[in-house]
């Protein structure tokens, strides 16, 4: 855990044995998923600074994972289909779905799991009725060149992301037809506006792309440009600030693309994935085979090694 007081380091999670590629905090602040390349993913309890539980591939290979809204459940997108946990590990449920799933996300209600399935160039829906039981998946076909590797829902729910590195399309959840569509090459991550409507789009190069969901179609996004290219990025919950990070370093962008911080550590790795707490006040990095706490408030970066947690 980063401090944002002075840019020290609070913690720093050890378990994984290589590179965690994915990390997110659970919306009530109290939980940390990572991910890394060997499909192991790792729980972390914040309040008690210790690990959770491990879902390695000795028990399934997870190739991606979503939290529920509420942050009582995390899905766990792995051969076989989606395991539903809570953040001790327990498996509280299973969805049988026989495909390959890439990615997997939560729609703000709780009721609706979208996956993306590159392979067969399609996304799915699944839907928990009033008995808490999951549907089969009902699958809808993209335009992406090589299929879709990731779905995000608008904060309203009535719009869908399906989304690969070079591309994106936008769905209308009523209807489920595309209503917008660009191509978006090296794209490292995608974030909603609060009003439903504006997709930005952080790039591998120095630059973020705003797009208008229910826009002209095709239309030209507005273009931001950064201070440097990254690796990974992240908008903060406030939405002024993005945390992208680099080799051996995470900076703090505002909107306007000027550089407010920079977090720095003595590892020749590049930062793998960053994510914001819900209360804006510290980051999660992945560099190597460490996760890292951070708090943001304050000025002037300088570096201070926490306790590490085994």
């Amino acid at each position: 855990l980063l401090r944002t007081t002075d840019g020290g380091v609070e913690s720093i999670l050890l378990g994984h044995t290589q590179y965690p590629h994915q990390l997110s905090w659970s919306p009530d602040g109290l939980w940390i998923a990572s991910l890394d390349f060997t499909g192991a993913l790792f729980v972390w309890d914040v309040r008690k600074s210790r690990l959770a539980f491990t879902r390695s591939e000795k028990v399934a290979r997870v190739a991606n994972f979503a939290w529920s809204p509420d942050g009582k459940f995390l899905a766990s997108a792995e051969h076989g289909g989606i395991a539903i946990l809570d953040p001790e590990g327990t498996v509280i449920d299973r969805i049988r779905i026989e495909l390959g799933i890439y990615g997997v996300s939560w729609s703000s209600d709780g009721r609706r799991l979208a996956i993306a399935l590159r392979d067969l160039q399609q996304f799915g829906i699944i839907t928990q009725d009033e008995h808490e039981k999951w549907s089969e998946p009902k699958l809808i076909r993209t335009t992406i060149a090589g299929g879709p590797t990731r779905t995000s829902w608008s904060p309203d729910g009535r719009l869908l992301i399906a989304a690969s590195f070079e591309a994106l399309e936008v769905w209308d959840v009523s209807t489920w037809q595309v209503i917008n569509q660009w191509s978006c090459r090296d794209a490292i991550n995608c974030d909603w506006e609060r009003d439903s409507n504006h997709i930005l789009i952080s790039q591998q190069a120095p630059l973020v792309r705003r797009y208008e969901a229910r826009g002209p179609k095709n239309a030209k996004p507005e273009e931001i440009a950064m201070n440097s290219a990254v690796s990974c990025a992240a908008l903060s919950p406030d939405q002024r600030l993005f945390a992208r990070g680099g080799h051996c370093v995470i900076d703090l962008v505002d909107r306007q693309g000027v550089l407010q911080k920079t977090f720095t550590w003595p590892l020749p790795q590049p930062t793998l994935a960053v994510g914001w707490s819900p209360d804006g006040q510290r980051l999660a990095s992945a560099s190597g085979s460490r996760v890292f706490l951070h708090e943001v408030v304050g000025k002037g970066p300088s570096l201070k090694i926490g306790r590490l947690l085994t």
